[in-house]
């Protein structure tokens, strides 16, 4: 198998889903495996965030049509943005129409200041999903939501989903649940967040899904447990879940609930506020339940599973042209919101903008001293990015700024003044003690900018989470900056310049609610609720914060291989890369070994017609599995479901199989050749998509043989046609020839001495003229003359030794005198009468 490079869901919607009526797109949802041709690969990788999953960064008039229809289907409702892997801040943007589609306009409001479209709520929802207990109420409307995925409203009336508990009720909490989020099975968690549950008897014992059991202690843990979508046994696909289950009533089973289901009440509480805020009532559960989500989403969490899972956890009107990178979310919030106010309550002036704006400034006078242009990357700063989740864990980038040419000098609060945010390095982990890790991280950060930017350094270290999270960071990040700040974090000047040099940037913190209000800035551009700033304003190119890779298996007792096709870092989108599969390359290593994949010389020996049954057995035991690590200290994780690239349906023996309600099995047919192809859009989503002609290795082994034996047969017909032709030519050549020399001696046996004794051109005229009446010419020549006309070879010898035409004619020296009188007393001929033959002869 050889590698080539070319050149890539529904939810709550406010209302509860049970498990099994939960929509989910399964393996089909994540990799078109059929055989088609490929889709077009992308054109860039500059993208704007008006269309993160899509491959472009185009203006308004090309925005991506399910965006555009998106925000204006949207358009009318408020647009929430929770920081809910954080913080748990609320914000959201103001409609932009009523529900008759009018624009909507906002008046000054008290003291005086224009009433912003974006607000930030106090509220915030947390990590943990918190459930009252003991409570028959309560009880009902979680199995109500369970059973007909109705009731979210009298589910947040119930229960203290955001751990807003009032003294003398119980409850129970299920911690971290955002972090079970994507998780197919129990390995996939990491460690300090299993130690949180209690583990069902089967799950425990590795049997299987089975029914949740009591804890198994005096506290009231939620349990995990192994299911699957249709709640079933799992089945090690991609339709498995991890579920948790909750006994809120003593007398009562527990309640299951999957992970998608905890955070969507945790969006719908956010709904809620917004919904409230707005001056809705609580009764609007159908209204607050269909409010599009903006997420801000970590690195650590950015999977192909977790993306999936999230989005539909968000509701029916959230897609991944609402997902965000919560570092850059960060970064922009901290521009539009100020850390605190002064004496007069004003706010102070921005520190990150003034950093920024300074280290500008510097670059473009560092520019011009070394008269080199004023734009380019050389004057673009370099910003630290560190969000710290505690107990959870830890992201951080390197993201180059581009400012804003364009910008308006009208004041606006909402103005982009940073237009581009390429990110060049990240380094994104999941731990207990994420802290621990950052000097690892910090060092491949400024390892990565020395190797694309040599003697760059960052301007600013930003930090965003809570305050307690913030000020910890900002501890260890001044002990580990200082330590390298001689030849690592120092902006590099000019020594002409006589400024300091190797200065350590100073951590800059943001507030807490800064990453959901740069979420909700983004998505307000990008859905076209900000009619003043285009999508294109701000522009960003992501990298890919996980290892995408292949595990490719060629039989039950081969041990499998892997392969990276994506590393850390990687520009999004990227791909597609192409994966060509062929049925002998499997059969000889599933004979020699995973080794003697490329080696042609092995794998010719199994493209014969004899190996037919090895490379058919091989071909369909051939599994391709797309894994993906997570973050940097993780394990392989499985993406979908595995591919079988080389086996196709027999459509024959699948109809019987339809004849028979489905009691036999669909068989499959091993295929000669097949491509894979798999990209990973700017989102973070894994796609694939399998092409080929789909024969079979039997038919793939006639179409070879009779594509062999068509290609010899029109080699062949090529050999006889031209070939005949060329002999055609020749024989008449000669023919002519020998007929014209017969001509010519018989001129000079029967008319010595007259205009046609020795005329060469004459004869080779008459002889072409009677090509196919020889015999005429003979009889005429001979009743002429009088004298037969004898055979060539019947001719006297020397008949023709005085003939000055066949001196001439073996004359190869070129004389242009000699060639003109030749053309000159030809032109002096009488004409030919070509109706009176006998003047000719």
């Amino acid at each position: 198998m050889s590698l080539a490079t070319s050149g890539g869901g529904g939810g709550m919607g406010g209302g509860g889903m049970s498990m099994a009526t939960m929509a989910h797109g399964g393996p089909t949802g994540m990799q078109a495996h059929s055989h088609t041709q490929p889709p077009p690969s992308a054109a860039t990788n500059a993208t704007s965030i008006s269309a993160p999953a899509l491959n472009a960064a185009l203006g308004a008039d090309q925005l991506d049509k399910r965006i555009a229809s998106h925000a204006r289907s949207t358009a009318s409702l408020p647009l929430v943005a929770v920081d809910i892997y954080g913080s748990g801040a609320v914000c959201y943007n103001r409609p932009m129409v009523d529900e008759e589609g009018k624009a909507m306009r906002y008046v000054s409001g008290a003291g005086g200041n224009d009433a912003k479209p974006i607000v930030s709520l106090k509220n915030s929802v947390g990590n943990s999903v918190y459930f009252r207990t003991e409570d028959e109420g309560a009880y009902k409307a979680c199995r109500k939501l369970l059973s007909r995925g109705k009731g979210v409203g009298l589910v947040l009336k119930s229960h203290p989903i955001n751990g807003d508990v009032k003294d003398g009720i119980e409850v129970v909490s299920v911690p971290h649940v955002t972090q079970l989020l994507g998780a197919r099975r129990m390995s996939d968690l990491d460690a300090n967040i299993a130690a949180l549950y209690n583990a069902s008897a089967s799950t425990a014992n590795g049997d299987g899904a089975g029914d949740a059991i009591a804890p198994t202690d005096t506290s009231t843990r939620p349990t995990l447990t192994q299911t699957s979508l249709d709640g079933g046994d799992p089945k090690n696909d991609d339709y498995d879940r991890i579920a948790v289950s909750l006994s809120l009533h003593s007398s009562k089973k527990p309640l299951t609930f999957l992970p998608e289901e905890l955070v969507g009440l945790s969006y719908s509480k956010a709904k809620l506020w917004a919904h409230l805020s707005g001056g809705g009532t609580e009764e609007g559960e159908e209204v607050y339940g269909d409010y599009p989500v903006a997420i801000p989403l970590p690195g650590y969490a950015n999977s192909d599973a977790g993306l999936e899972s999230v989005i539909e956890a968000a509701g029916v009107n959230c897609n991944e042209g609402l997902v965000y990178n919560r570092g850059i979310c960060a970064l922009v919030g901290a521009q539009k919101i100020s850390m605190n106010a002064n004496s007069n309550g004003q706010p102070k002036p921005n520190k990150l903008l003034q950093c920024v704006g300074g280290e500008l400034e510097r670059l473009g006078k560092l520019a011009k001293l070394q008269e080199k242009p004023m734009e380019g990357e050389h004057t673009q700063a370099l910003i630290m990015l560190v969000g710290y989740t505690a107990g959870i864990g830890m992201e951080s980038y390197v993201v180059q700024l581009t400012p804003n040419t364009n910008q308006k000098g009208d004041g606006s609060p909402h103005t982009p003044a940073i237009a581009g945010y390429k990110t060049l390095a990240s380094y994104c982990y999941r731990d207990a003690n994420p802290l621990d890790n950052l000097e690892d991280a910090i060092e491949h950060l400024m390892e990565t900018v020395q190797t694309l930017l040599p003697g760059r350094g960052v301007c600013a270290v930003l930090t965003y989470g809570t305050f307690t999270e913030q000020k910890a960071a900002a501890l260890e990040l001044l002990s580990i900056l200082k330590a390298t700040a001689g030849d690592q974090t120092g902006s590099l000047l000019d020594p002409n310049t006589k400024d300091s040099v190797n200065v350590t940037p100073p951590p800059i913190a943001t507030r807490e609610d800064a990453v959901a209000y740069g979420a909700c800035v983004m998505a307000s551009i990008s859905h076209l609720r900000m009619p003043d700033i285009p999508p294109t304003s701000i522009a960003t190119q992501p990298v890919l914060t996980s290892r995408v890779g292949i595990r490719t298996t060629y039989g039950p007792d081969i041990p499998p291989t892997y392969k990276i096709i994506f590393d850390y870092d990687r520009q999004l989108p990227a791909g597609p890369y192409k994966l060509e599969c062929r049925a002998s390359e499997c059969a000889a290593a599933v004979a020699h070994g995973p080794e003697v994949v490329g080696d042609e010389d092995v794998v010719g020996k199994f493209m014969k017609k004899g190996n037919i049954p090895e490379r058919d057995l091989a071909a369909r035991a051939l599994e391709v599995q797309m894994v993906q690590k997570t973050h940097r200290e993780s394990e392989w994780v499985t993406v979908g479901n595995p591919i079988k690239p080389l086996c196709r349906e027999d459509n024959s023996k699948a109809d019987k199989s339809d004849a028979k309600d489905g009691d036999e099995e669909v068989a499959y047919v091993g295929c000669e050749a097949s491509t894979l192809e798999i990209s990973v859009n700017a989102s973070g989503t894994i796609t694939s998509c399998v092409y080929g002609d789909g024969e079979s290795i039997v038919q793939a082994t006639k179409t070879a043989r009779n594509e062999k034996l068509q290609k010899y047969f029109w080699i062949l017909f090529s050999i006889l046609f031209f070939g005949g032709f060329f002999l055609k030519s020749y024989w008449e050549d000669r023919v002519q020839r020998l007929d014209t020399e017969r001509l010519l001696k018989y001129y000079r046996l029967a008319s010595k001495g007259t205009m046609a004794d020795g005329d060469y051109h004459q004869a080779r005229y008459v002889v072409y003229k009677y090509r196919n009446k020889k015999d005429k010419l003979w009889k005429k020549l001979e009743r002429k003359y009088d004298l037969k006309v004898p055979e060539l070879w019947e001719f006297p010898e020397g008949l023709m030794d005085d003939d000055p035409v066949v001196e001439e004619e073996k004359e190869d020296v070129e004389d242009l005198d000699a060639e003109e009188e030749k053309e000159e007393k030809t032109a002096q001929k009488p004409p030919v009468d070509d109706l009176d033959d006998e003047d000719e002869l």
